[in-house]
């Protein structure tokens, strides 16, 4: 495995563990209100969603219905994009 791809595999590693510990701190209202939304780990924005205006250095992103308003017909589940090369730059670069 080259050193991108491993460096990949161990920022996913470490985006999983800190998302589950994050979730399991926050309030169980709001817990319970995330339950119907996937955390989505990527690179970068793909090439749709940068065709959809998403910037390139983009961090995160939220797609679907609202999840205050319980939108149970939409056609997609609600969705939190983390994308781990940009923020690991930005930490990086911020010195964290």
């Amino acid at each position: 495995m080259n050193e991108s791809k491993s460096s990949m595999k161990e920022l996913r590693r470490r985006a999983e563990r800190v998302t589950r510990e994050i979730m399991a701190r926050l309030p169980e209202e709001l817990r319970a209100q995330l339950d119907s939304a996937a955390v989505v780990l990527q690179e970068r924005p793909d090439a749709r969603q940068r065709e959809e205006g998403i910037e390139g250095d983009c961090m995160g992103l939220f797609t679907g219905p609202s999840l205050r308003d319980g939108d149970d017909n939409a056609p997609l589940p609600p969705q939190i994009f983390l994308f781990l090369e940009n923020i690991h730059e930005e930490a990086l670069a911020s010195g964290k």
